[in-house]
């Protein structure tokens, strides 16, 4: 285990953003979900930015490993609803975050296709409690 120098994404969403921050997670989240690697907990609270070492993701206790677009699907679908939860004003970071994933993942056709349908299924689940 080690100390994380740096500052909580959510803390700098909070403060207006910073340039480029949604390209940067996309690029770390894509490369992750290629390498079959499932965080479990995306929020911006377990993500840590160092303007010297990136993006840097911390609490991977739910974490496990999946090719499997759904999983992936669902992991960027608990990032997506935690981000809006948090950050009202996310749309441009949404944007670039999926321009970011989807030009680097080489899965990622699969998983924003599947990622369609798990929002559908949360749409449903928040209407019927």
């Amino acid at each position: 285990m080690e100390y994380v120098v740096g500052e909580m994404v959510k803390t700098i969403l909070a403060r207006g953003g910073k340039e480029g921050l949604g390209e940067e997670v996309g690029r770390v989240l894509a490369k992750m979900h290629d390498c079959g690697i499932i965080h479990g907990d995306l929020t911006t609270s377990n993500m840590i930015f160092n303007e010297n070492e990136g993006l840097v993701l911390i609490d991977f206790g739910l974490g496990f490993s999946s090719d499997l677009a759904e999983d992936k699907a669902v992991d960027l679908y608990v990032f997506e609803r935690a981000l809006i939860s948090t950050t009202p004003d996310c749309d441009d970071f949404l944007d670039s975050f999926y321009k970011s994933y989807s030009s680097i993942s080489t899965k990622s056709k699969g998983v924003l296709d599947r990622l369609q349908d798990v929002r559908i299924r949360g749409r449903k689940r928040d209407m019927t409690g």
